[in-house]
């Protein structure tokens, strides 16, 4: 019974549309000039947006650039926690240990490790000689 509609509606299709090609060919010929009309009379707004536009555009890409060269040691150490924490175990070490950390202070003191007295990198939270944990700041003034 299936394979009777598909036969069926083939020619049933066929013809439907040779009757309705003209209608459609004539309402494509109608519409042609209101479109092409729509796209000149739309053309100058466009072009006006834009102009309105640039300027805001520019701006923003400008406030962009200004606030990563402000910003660009946090950015730095953000790509750098990511780098580490995609390291697993190895960057949980390298993190440790305070290596390839950007410091904020150049001139920072080395961390001295309360247990051995070792130095360590300002940024070390755990000492690289004995693996204690280092205290919260570094640790210059606690060489008592």
């Amino acid at each position: 019974m299936a394979g009777k509609l598909v036969k069926n509606a083939g020619p049933r299709t066929k013809r439907f549309i040779d009757e309705n090609r003209p209608k459609v060919e004539k309402a494509i010929q109608d519409a042609r000039p209101k479109v092409e009309k729509a796209i000149q009379d739309g053309r100058p707004k466009v072009e006006k947006a834009v102009e309105d536009y640039k300027p805001k555009v520019e701006q923003a890409g400008r406030n962009a650039v200004r606030y990563a060269q402000e910003h660009q040691d946090e950015i730095k150490g953000m790509a750098l926690k990511g780098a580490r924490m995609r390291l697993g175990p190895l960057g949980m070490a390298l993190d440790a240990l305070g290596i390839g950390r950007q410091e904020s202070d150049p001139a920072a003191e080395p961390r001295i490790c309360s247990t051995c007295q070792a130095a360590n990198a300002p940024a070390a939270r755990f000492c690289t000689e004995c693996g204690s944990q280092l205290s919260g700041t570094p640790s210059s003034e606690s060489t008592a």
